[in-house]
């Protein structure tokens, strides 16, 4: 089973990327705003709309993105992963997903314990959060 909490996206469709969580930040105030947050909670009626806001954004609904940065519908899927782990998941967050189908999400681990009550500097406190997740 390939598993990882990190991956890595060629320069382009990282750009590509980039220019869509842009736009989409644009959309609805900012990343993490109050619209992004409550998809978090399991409302299906919040989920739905962030769904397809981001598929919207994703479609370019606006002709905003110039051809050369339209993204790839063979890296849609790999696109909207990380639109989701941007826009979704804050800082607390450790999302466990396949290593060469990231899109497949085995788990998402909360390690907001350890960062908010553990002892010592920030950066231990977040190492000791990572090393949870793995």
């Amino acid at each position: 089973m390939n598993i990882a909490v990190h991956y890595r996206v060629g320069t382009r469709s990282f750009r590509s990327f980039l220019l869509v969580v842009s736009l989409f930040s644009s959309m609805v105030g900012g990343l993490r705003s109050s619209f992004a947050i409550p998809a978090l909670d399991g409302s299906q009626s919040v989920r739905a709309q962030y769904e397809l806001q981001k598929q919207e954004v994703l479609a370019d609904f606006g002709a905003r993105i110039t051809e050369e940065f339209k993204v790839d519908p063979r890296l849609l899927k790999r696109t909207s992963f990380w639109f989701d782990i941007y826009a979704l998941y804050g800082d607390t967050k450790q999302v466990i997903h396949h290593s060469r189908y990231p899109w497949i999400v085995y788990e998402v681990i909360d390690t907001t314990a350890e960062l908010e009550s553990g002892k010592g500097p920030l950066w231990l406190r977040r190492d000791r959060g990572n090393k949870r997740a793995k």
